[in-house]
């Protein structure tokens, strides 16, 4: 039957196309030069924003130093004068300084609501710590910025719309003429086409060209495919006609096949309904499939509304679940990418407060080409066994803070009563071994008791304790009136060495015997000259010189002075030279040290009733000097407090032994105990870094160390000694309040010849220097 309803004729329906065309010219002409005029003006603002940008760059890196000390030392003329410099730069017109106690300081104003705002943190580095000190706010007006743009992208609006309207007509005029009347022409003819019926070929209005172009080949082929829509609707006609009896047969076995599945999905959901565990089954694209009776009660999910839908759409039917749900999709996307069985554990929240934990295993399947067919979930609730294991791990894990807390408790205990003890039992030893002292029936009754109940005290130690501590801190002081001369010739002839090693001369005003006196304790008085010497020497610049001096103040008051020829100090570093652990950029360099011994030496000198400073000029040199009170009675001359060891002669040979430690009492012991051994004589160190320093400066024949040392403990000491092909011949025996087993395998582990735990016997002792020095001859 042929068709009554007909197109406008084809002028008009050329036209429309036309007219079509034009304004989608227009339109998209329109877009591109807005889109283009933005994306120019988007350019130009991100090259404003990156000079303010790099403008706010430029002061967090050279202005921020400057402001971070002005706010430290509360420099406000200073601020002030750094925010006023602030807006000199261009378009920042605002900036604020805010400190950690309140106060502020401001400069400018925000002019506008189009800002551009950076916060910049302030701190400062006192004594190691790095402090939060306050913050600087800045702001820059974009205004100028917003107004340069606007008056931009107008004018290339205009521009690009009168040139949008000229192309516009002519794109009409060229599109009519040559395409759309043409066009309309084949158009009329589909729309008359009717397959039920014969056709006339279809011819166009134009002149013949003398090759086919465009439009005839069109024209021949929609001829051609008219005539074999045609043919081919006679032949579907006969084939739908079959096909439809087919598809009845098809849909009757259908039928009865997905009733035969029906049962068997049936069967299935009893059987995962009767588990006690949660299963559910989802699509690839994660929508639930089938979930059995414990999943929808424990995520409280309706019945009839699971299925096909995500865990984020189910999280809409029960909001208290939707987290828990959500957070599913990440596990199955990570079950996924694995392409493998995974198991994991998950939490689910309850209502009343609590959640369940389950152990869940997932398992993903693939079509045959590699697409995602679906997801089986099956998790177990482990939520009381979990509870059991983390029980018995809380119980394990207090049981073990009480055994380490005891043993903590008993190596305390332990170090601080083996470290008096060792004197106690040392010198009483000492008393026990003077024929002259046990000549007498009241001091051999004494020294006994002493003795035994020193031994009978150790007894108990080993029993009970079995372990000791690290040294306490503790400093006890025995301030006598001291000729300071032969001191200070005792640490001059020890640091010698190490300046002759450097090529450094060694300056020093002669003292002569009992020309002062000073009211200190013999052993810390030591200590610390030892110490300043050491730095001048270590600090100083090769071929340079140290110099010693003593002054009288005139206000009861001497001034020991060490001078040296080093780099000096710069104003920053003097002012952190006295904090602990801090040394100033030497930790970079070849000198060791701990940074802890100026600090020492101070407290030290402060405890005596002194004072320790310095002088530091850079590229000169520095100047330390300790005062100290001078001593109102004059000690007797010639008096040296060290005990004189026996000859050498009597062994044929001179000995030399190291002793590092810290304690005096001990070193007092051991200067003792080293006068025994014939031809022996005794240094000693009071830090593992100077005692490495004055074993390769020695070269001691055997040195007894200290396992709790300040600064580098002795294992540390014994290993770097080991390290030094000058000194890792040098047998070295520990001598620690450390008793353990624990504690003997770790020093014999780290090179220990011998290892003797305090309280020393000194029988043992001088037995243990005999093998070392025999072992030694041997080697």
């Amino acid at each position: 039957m042929a068709r009554t309803d007909r197109i406008p004729p084809k002028r008009k329906l050329g036209a429309g196309v036309a007219r079509r065309l034009a304004v989608f010219v227009i339109a998209f002409s329109a877009v591109v030069t807005v889109l283009l005029s933005s994306i120019q003006v988007y350019f130009d603002y991100r090259d404003n924003v990156r000079e303010i940008e790099g403008n706010f760059a430029f002061i967090e890196e050279s202005f921020l130093v400057s402001l971070e000390k002005s706010v430290w030392v509360n420099d406000e003329a200073q601020i002030r004068l750094l925010l006023d410099g602030l807006l000199t730069m261009p378009a920042i017109t605002y900036a604020r300084v805010s400190g950690e106690d309140g106060r502020t300081w401001s400069t400018g104003a925000v002019r506008s609501e189009h800002v551009l705002e950076r916060t910049l943190d302030l701190h400062y580095i006192h004594r190691g710590q790095d402090l939060p000190i306050g913050r600087l706010f800045l702001s820059a007006d974009l205004d100028h910025v917003y107004a340069q743009l606007s008056n931009t992208w107008l004018m290339r609006l205009a521009l690009h719309a009168v040139q949008i309207f000229l192309v516009a007509l002519f794109i009409l005029a060229l599109v009519h003429i040559l395409v759309t009347r043409h066009l309309g022409r084949i158009a009329a003819f589909s729309h008359d086409f009717d397959v039920t019926r014969d056709f006339t070929p279809l011819t166009l209005d134009r002149k013949a060209s003398r090759s086919p172009d465009e439009f005839d080949e069109v024209v021949s082929a929609l001829n051609a495919t008219t005539q074999a829509l045609k043919t081919r609707h006679d032949d579907l006609e006969e084939q739908v006609g079959l096909r439809t009896r087919e598809l009845q047969n098809e849909i009757i076995q259908r039928e009865h096949a997905e009733t035969g599945l029906r049962a068997q999905q049936g069967w299935f959901e009893t059987l995962i309904n009767a588990m006690p565990d949660f299963v559910c089954l989802k699509d690839g694209q994660g929508r639930w499939l089938i979930a059995n009776s414990f999943a929808l009660e424990l995520f409280e999910l309706p019945e009839d509304k699971y299925r096909g839908k995500t865990d984020p759409e189910l999280g809409e039917y029960t909001a208290f679940y939707k987290d828990a749900l959500c957070a599913c999709v990440d596990s199955d996307e990570a079950a996924w990418a694995i392409g493998a069985p995974s198991r994991g554990e998950e939490t689910i929240p309850r209502p009343d407060g609590s959640s369940r934990m389950f152990d869940v295993i997932k398992v993903p399947v693939f079509e045959d080409w590699g697409e995602r067919r679906g997801l089986v979930v099956v998790g177990r609730d482990v939520t009381e066994r979990r509870r059991a294991e983390e029980a018995l791990l809380d119980a394990k894990q207090e049981a073990e803070l009480a055994s380490r807390a005891k043993t903590e408790f008993l190596s305390s205990m332990s170090h601080e009563l083996r470290t008096p003890l060792n004197a106690v039992l040392g010198f009483g030893q000492l008393l026990e071994m003077s024929p002259t002292v046990m000549a007498e029936t009241s001091n051999k009754e004494g020294v006994t008791q002493i003795l035994k109940a020193g031994r009978h005290l150790l007894d108990l130690i080993n029993e009970v304790l079995d372990l000791a501590k690290i040294e306490t801190g503790r400093v006890d002081l025995e301030t006598e009136d001291l000729d300071p001369a032969p001191v200070v010739k005792e640490c001059l002839d020890c640091i010698r060495p190490m300046a002759d090693k450097r090529g450094l001369s060694l300056e020093a005003e002669a003292l002569a015997p009992g020309a002062y006196s000073v009211h200190a304790d013999r052993t810390r008085f030591k200590q610390v000259l030892l110490n300043l010497l050491s730095n001048a020497v270590k600090y100083n610049s090769d071929n340079g010189s140290v110099s010693f001096t003593l002054r009288d103040k005139g206000v009861g008051m001497l001034r020991f002075g060490v001078a040296d020829t080093g780099p000096g100090l710069s104003a920053e570093q003097r002012a952190h030279i006295f904090e602990p652990f801090t040394r100033l950029g030497a930790e970079s360099t070849e000198v060791e040290g701990t940074g802890i011994g100026l600090t020492i030496s101070r407290r030290l000198v402060e405890m005596m009733g002194g004072a320790l400073d310095f002088e530091s000029v850079p590229g000169r040199g520095s100047t330390f000097w300790f005062d100290l009170p001078a001593a109102t009675v004059q000690p007797d001359v010639e008096v040296d407090p060290t005990p004189q060891a026996a000859p050498a002669k009597q062994t044929g040979r001179d000995i030399t032994v190291l002793y590092i430690e810290d304690n005096p009492d001990n070193l007092a012991l051991m200067r003792h105990v080293i006068d025994l051994v014939p031809g022996a004589h005794l240094v000693s160190a009071h830090t593992g870094e100077l005692g490495l320093e004055m074993a390769d400066v020695h070269k001691p024949d055997v040195i007894l160390m200290d396992v709790n040392l300040p600064g580098i403990d002795g294992v540390e000491t014994m290993k770097r000694l080991a390290a030094n092909a000058q000194t890792a011949h040098i047998p070295v025996v520990a001598v620690s309040a450390d008793a353990m087993p624990a504690d003997v395998r770790r020093g014999m582990d780290a090179g220990f010849c011998a290892y003797l735990t305090k309280p020393i016997d000194i029988r043992q002792m001088i037995d243990a220097i005999n093998r070392a020095l025999a072992n030694a001859d041997r080697a």
